[in-house]
């Protein structure tokens, strides 16, 4: 059963990447999403504390490209 939590990152993922012009969002979130699980096991962390960095380092990423504030 996937938390709420997953849910809610991988709609965020979506949106950042769809606003960025990532061609397949869904796609690219998924990725990132696995990318969250792996860091979590391997790192000892909370899935949500991956999750969370994940989500920070892509909108870290977006604002340096974009200058925005997203």
């Amino acid at each position: 059963m996937v938390s709420r939590i997953e849910v809610g990152y991988r709609e965020r993922l979506r949106g950042l990447l769809g606003e960025l012009g990532v061609a397949q969002p869904d796609q690219e979130a998924e990725v990132l999403m696995a990318g969250a699980r792996k860091r979590a096991a391997d790192e000892g962390l909370a899935l949500e504390e991956a999750l969370a960095r994940a989500y920070e380092g892509l909108r870290d990423q977006a604002r340096r490209l974009n200058g925005t504030t997203l």
